[in-house]
């Protein structure tokens, strides 16, 4: 006879490190159902959520799984607390990190999740009575550790409504919605091997969970009063401290490209510059310069100062309040990513795995809670523009959260940043972004958000020198959704008309720099052409077709670039750089597009600011031959020649007469 079976049970969890096997069939079995056409939708983001998770493995001791025997029916695991079908629960997913579980349930329904909600809520309840947490700490916890918590996540294969999400909070219930799949997978993909900072960022960024990480800190520190970068006074502490320490503690509010953008500002590490700092700290070598930290975790109750009549050796006062600042022991926040890395988070986390990270210290500077979103992306800014030049595509996308409403820079920044992470976006994953989709961009990509800003935010002669984005908001009442009709229809019109260019990217000529900075301006003259010969309101009755209105201006141009050989592209391009290119480009695509019958007078201001400078010298000479031969004449003909080409010209000038650049 059966032995009579024990309770309470957990069927089918396992040790990652101790059952490889086991895990590594489970992997296999769940990559071969998500290759099927007929698996179901939700089966499959199950199966993509349970995959991303086993991805922690180094930081995980134990993890259910379904039944893993091929040709087998798939068994989820069960929590049994006694005989009888109401006795025993089937659980989705469980897994352990150190002294927490993690108790995830995953909706199966496209509708009614609502009622899921409950339902969840109900489970978490009854394995709870059950007994569950205690199971756990006896058969499935680290030595000489307990499991202290348990984190029930509620995980959909759909975006919640906020109506859900208030639901769910309420209950104290974390969950993980479709679109945070995507931003799991690029944690991962950034930290590589670094699965412990992972999963700071899973739970600090995703769940938004408050996870015990283990013991309590406590440091001696001097605590400063601040002026925060808008309104009233806060506290900032310094201390040093063992990496090892605060490693589980700090995470990075990394730029997440389909949320949150109000609320981050900081690019995934680089995973290069980590296994770099790695060997830097294993070689006994440490680094000077602060870490500069933020919490909201952070009060002023987390710090005891010092007795105030103490005095050191010297005889000078501790505690002197003439000075600003006191001397204590600080308590850390206690919770796993709570405290966000403003600047640092390579040298802080190039520790991790590291022989010295119980060895070392580093110095931090911690801001309490008075340092909001937008103060910590203007320290940010403020450190990295001071140190080095901060990547431009990144300063673009940061002012929205860090200028003025008021400002041109900040509604250009906030468009864009709409803009670039809409799929239907044209140059969805052609552009280099400051913070990268979470899918991978288009090979040959040379297109930045950088120089598209750029060409929205400059004034010159050609534009009339008003900028192109306050045009646009003149032209379409302040309207940023018709503007974005229009920058599409405009894109479609080549993407359409000339599809092999398009699809070669920087390698074609339409989506190289310059030329396509030039393409900009040939936009804004479409519409001032269409307003001068009095179509502009026709034209632009209908923005989600306006493509096909401008295909009618822009046939010519069409015609020339599918004319062009791989080889006539690369010439251009190469004869068509400098600081003069973007207009010289757009004064050769307008005498192109003027050509076409009825369109004699297409962009006559931008054409009438000349081409290239051979073309002013040739007028010029004309105009004196004109008037005779001076002697004037033939001395800046002896001195600068008459070769075609302006850098020969140079050349044979400074030759001929040091200092004479200044009247070419």
């Amino acid at each position: 006879m059966p032995a009579n079976p024990s309770y309470p049970d957990l069927t089918n969890i396992y040790n990652p490190s101790r059952q490889t096997s086991v895990i590594n069939n489970e992997i296999s079995i769940r990559k071969e159902e998500n290759n099927n056409p007929n698996t179901a939708a939700w089966k499959k983001f199950e199966n993509e959520f349970w995959l991303e998770i086993e991805k922690f493995r180094s930081e995980i001791s134990f993890i259910t799984c379904e039944k893993t025997i091929p040709g087998t029916p798939a068994e989820k695991s069960k929590f049994i607390w006694g005989a009888g079908s109401q006795r025993n629960q089937q659980i989705d997913c469980l897994f352990i990190r150190k002294n927490i579980a993690f108790y995830c349930g995953v909706t199966k329904r496209n509708e009614q999740i609502t009622a899921k909600i409950e339902e969840f809520k109900r489970e978490r309840d009854r394995v709870k009575r059950a007994g569950i947490k205690d199971y756990l700490s006896e058969n499935h916890s680290q030595p000489d550790q307990s499991i202290e918590q348990i984190v029930f996540i509620f995980v959909s294969h759909k975006n919640l409504t906020d109506d859900m999400k208030d639901l769910l909070n309420s209950y104290d219930i974390p969950f993980l919605e479709k679109r945070h799949l995507s931003y799991l997978k690029s944690i991962h993909k950034a930290y590589g091997k670094h699965h412990r900072l992972a999963f700071n960022n899973f739970v600090k960024d995703i769940l938004r969970a408050k996870v015990v990480a283990g013991n309590n800190i406590e440091v001696p520190a001097i605590q400063h009063k601040y002026r925060t970068l808008t309104n009233g006074n806060g506290h900032c502490y310094s201390f040093i401290v063992h990496p090892s320490e605060i490693l589980d503690l700090c995470s990075v509010i990394h730029r997440k490209s389909n949320f949150d953008l109000d609320k981050s500002y900081q690019r995934f590490v680089e995973k290069s510059r980590l296994d770099s700092i790695l060997s830097y700290v294993n070689s006994n070598k440490q680094f000077a310069n602060n870490i500069i930290l933020q919490s909201h975790e952070v009060k002023a109750s987390n710090f005891s100062p010092a007795t105030p009549a103490a005095e050191s050796e010297n005889h000078r006062l501790i505690n002197d309040s003439t000075r600003g600042y006191k001397i204590g022991i600080l308590k850390l926040p206690t919770f796993v990513g709570t405290m966000s890395i403003i600047d640092g988070q390579h040298r802080l986390f190039g520790y991790d795995g590291s022989n010295s990270e119980n060895k070392h210290f580093v110095n931090v500077v911690l801001f309490d809670k008075t340092l909001g979103e937008t103060e910590q992306m203007k320290l940010f800014m403020d450190i990295n523009d001071t140190q080095k030049a901060l990547n431009k595509n990144l300063k673009w996308e940061l002012y929205e959260n860090t200028l003025e409403a008021s400002t041109d820079r900040f509604k250009i920044s906030k468009f864009m940043n709409k803009l670039t992470r809409d799929s239907n976006f044209k140059l969805y994953k052609k552009m280099t972004l400051g913070i990268p989709l979470e899918e991978d961009k288009e090979k040959h990509v040379s297109l930045t958000i950088a120089g598209f800003c750029d060409e929205l935010y400059i004034t010159k002669p050609y534009n009339y020198n008003e900028r192109l984005f306050n045009y646009l908001s003149s032209k379409f009442n302040n309207d940023n959704r018709k503007i974005e009709k229009v920058i599409n229809g405009f894109l479609k019109t080549f993407e359409e008309n000339c599809s092999d260019d398009w699809n070669l990217n920087s390698n074609g000529i339409i989506l190289n720099g310059s030329v396509f900075r030039s393409l900009l301006i040939i936009m804004r003259e479409v519409l001032d052409f269409w307003q001068s010969n009095g179509t502009f309101v026709e034209n632009t009755s209908d923005l989600d077709n306006i493509n096909l209105k401008f295909e009618t201006v822009l046939e010519n141009l069409y015609e020339w670039i599918n004319n062009l050989e791989q080889y006539q592209k690369t010439k251009f391009k190469e004869d068509n750089k400098g600081g003069s290119a973007v207009k010289n480009i757009a004064i050769q695509f307008a005498e192109k597009i003027k050509d076409k019958n009825g369109q004699s007078d297409f962009a006559i201001h931008l054409r009438s600011l000349g081409g290239k400078d051979v073309e002013l010298v040739d007028h010029l000479l004309n105009i004196l031959n004109n008037c005779g031969e001076t002697d004037d004449l033939e001395a800046k003909l002896s001195i600068y020649g008459l070769d075609p080409d302006v850098s020969n010209r140079k050349q044979t000038a400074e030759k001929q007469l040091k200092g004479c650049n200044a009247f070419f």
